[in-house]
């Protein structure tokens, strides 16, 4: 009976080990194979694409929109590249360009159709039945083959997207938010500020005064599914934050913000990964506006029209030979809060803003920025007394610097 006892106590202390062993065992494989708790607003690392260059690759940034138990919704922080919503013309006829049937026209506003479409999911449109608009094979040459390897891609759920006007159907993995999915997520207009990549930047269409202008105010405004009466135009949210009032010409390029539903069983969070720095916060919305031959320097937000009248320059800004002269003191240090400093005998100039150094000379159109020699189109003056040189001599201690042609304004964006 004792020696019964006794290898009772013994099973027990030998068994006790080895269920702790196994309890946390157990423990660590479901911890192992739970999936990270992510909350909307938070941001998540998913594939790869250009964001500092055009040279390296780096993890895309997704903000999470929403998740519950099966799918994860996510919008790319950042715009990531500009292309337009539709850019194979065919034939067109307004009148009958598919306001009933949705589809056909110059170019299409129709999510269907678009290249866009087809170029974020990959789509082989070359079938003259399937895709008589398009006709080109986005298989090879795609953002899903650029950003995602197969595993990666396998992970993206399909999602149904209804056209509201047509209510014609499509099953993609890559879309772009509706008007009434932006609404939902981002109800205030200051929500909608975006900032672009560098690889982005780079593709700016400088051409437009509006594109480059709400680009460096804001990022460009992101083009969405939603649709307008003509087939010819699509969403598009402005830099400001406003839906552009009448939407954009198709075939001209808007940023993008990709987005996608993850299936959250099957990724199981091994492709998911919390990003560890926030992204860059959207900085306030400002500029500093002046009209050449005024004194009216202001600084402020143009789209809510607060603006603060800066103190009046000692001499007007002027046109000369194309160029806008600004006098120099004046725009370094009360403009951009640098420093500038002046020899009487050699007539030499030397300014310090944000890290930059400046310098030329009266009269010559030879002047260097940070050590580097270039030619401005017009030396700096003299005039009642003040040295005014070109504005965008220091161009490179800003942002950007825009001509507004339709307000006769200059835009800086400091």
């Amino acid at each position: 009976m004792f020696k019964s006892r006794v290898e009772n106590y013994l099973r027990k202390i030998i068994a006790a080990p080895i269920i702790i062993i196994l309890l946390l065992s157990g423990a660590m494989e479901a911890e192992a194979a739970a999936p990270p708790q992510f909350s909307p607003g938070e941001y998540v690392t998913f594939g790869r694409y250009w964001q500092a260059s055009a040279e390296t690759m780096e993890p895309i940034v997704w903000r999470v929109l929403a998740a519950d138990e099966s799918e994860l919704f996510l919008l790319s922080d950042k715009i990531l590249f500009f292309a337009p919503f539709d850019d194979v013309p065919s034939a067109y006829s307004f009148q009958q360009s598919g306001f009933e049937a949705g589809y056909g026209g110059e170019y299409s506003g129709r999510w269907r159709d678009s290249t866009i479409r087809a170029y974020l999911n990959g789509i082989d449109t070359s079938d003259p039945v399937l895709y008589p608009h398009i006709g080109k094979d986005y298989t090879g040459n795609s953002f899903k083959a650029d950003a995602f390897t197969e595993e990666e891609w396998g992970l993206v759920k399909e999602t149904t997207l209804v056209d509201e006007e047509t209510k014609a159907e499509t099953k993609d993995r890559g879309f772009l938010l509706g008007i009434l999915e932006v609404l939902h997520f981002f109800p205030e207009q200051s929500d909608r500020w975006v900032l672009m990549t560098v690889f982005s930047k780079n593709q700016l269409p400088l051409a437009s005064e509006e594109y480059y202008r709400s680009a460096y105010m804001r990022g460009y405004g992101p083009w969405f599914t939603g649709t307008c009466a003509n087939p010819h135009l699509a969403a598009v949210i402005e830099a400001s934050g406003w839906f552009q009032g009448t939407g954009g010409w198709v075939e001209e390029s808007y940023g993008i913000r990709p987005a996608l539903k993850l299936d959250w069983d099957a990724a199981n969070g091994s492709a998911l990964v919390k990003a560890t720095n926030p992204p860059d916060p959207v900085p306030l919305f400002e500029e500093i506006v002046f009209s050449p031959g005024y004194n009216n320097f202001a600084r402020g937000d143009t789209f809510t029209h607060d603006l603060v009248d800066l103190v009046d320059p000692p001499v007007r800004s002027r046109i000369m030979n194309g160029s806008t002269m600004v006098p120099v003191r004046y725009f370094c240090e009360t403009v951009l809060q640098g420093t500038v400093a002046y020899e009487a005998e050699t007539q030499k100039i030397t300014a310090w803003v944000k890290g930059h150094e400046f310098v030329m000379h009266l009269n010559s159109p030879i002047m260097t920025i940070d050590g580097a020699e270039a030619e401005l189109r017009q030396p700096p003056i003299v005039d009642e007394g003040y040295a005014l040189a070109p504005l965008r001599a220091f161009e490179s201690a800003v942002t950007s610097i825009t001509w507004l042609p339709k307000t006769q304004q200059v835009s800086i964006i400091p």
